[in-house]
């Protein structure tokens, strides 16, 4: 019944399940029935590992059909409810994905100017997330997540907008900042 509502609105449900004392004690968040686990296609685990300090809490990803199973969130209780002990900050997986492909982009943007075939920043034709994509070595990486990785290399000042051409017909494109 609930997928039914799910699907017809779209959304996602959640429910709530009590732990056995099994459960409780061995760390995993089981209960009893397995049914339960079985009908689900993802479930977290609320725990308290730090019985000194109450306001802490650790959600656990145990079961996870579209992801990575294992992960874990630090939780610290602040005022009206839970927020993430990194708040503002990137996970070590997302920093590390982040520098990878702001890395693949430097190199692509390097290839390209020394081929004599500059791309702009604008969303047009000829934009280096859309060119870079179409390059082997994108192998998949989407065309907004190089897009992201431009903005961030703007914001620190690696890469920088350059106007060539006539005043007639001034054109643009995306250079490396040397140092």
């Amino acid at each position: 019944m609930l997928r039914k509502i799910a699907r017809e609105h779209d959304v996602a449900i959640v429910m709530l399940d009590h732990p056995s004392v099994r459960g409780m004690a061995d760390g995993s968040g089981t209960a009893n029935s397995v049914d339960w686990r079985n009908s689900v296609r993802s479930m977290l685990h609320l725990s308290d590992p730090e019985k000194e300090d109450q306001d802490q809490r650790t959600l656990t990803v145990t079961k996870s059909n579209y992801g990575r199973s294992g992960e874990k969130v630090t939780l610290r209780w602040d005022k009206l409810t839970f927020t993430t002990a990194m708040a503002g900050e990137a996970s070590p997986y997302r920093a590390a994905a982040d520098r990878d492909i702001e890395d693949l982009f430097l190199r692509l943007l390097d290839k390209r100017n020394a081929q004599g075939r500059p791309v702009h920043a604008k969303t047009a034709k000829g934009s280096a997330p859309a060119e870079f994509v179409l390059d082997p070595e994108a192998a998949g990486i989407t065309a907004e997540a190089m897009r992201n990785a431009m903005e961030r290399l703007f914001a620190r000042g690696a890469i920088k907008t350059v106007e060539t051409g006539s005043p007639s017909k001034r054109r643009q494109h995306i250079e490396r900042v040397t140092a």
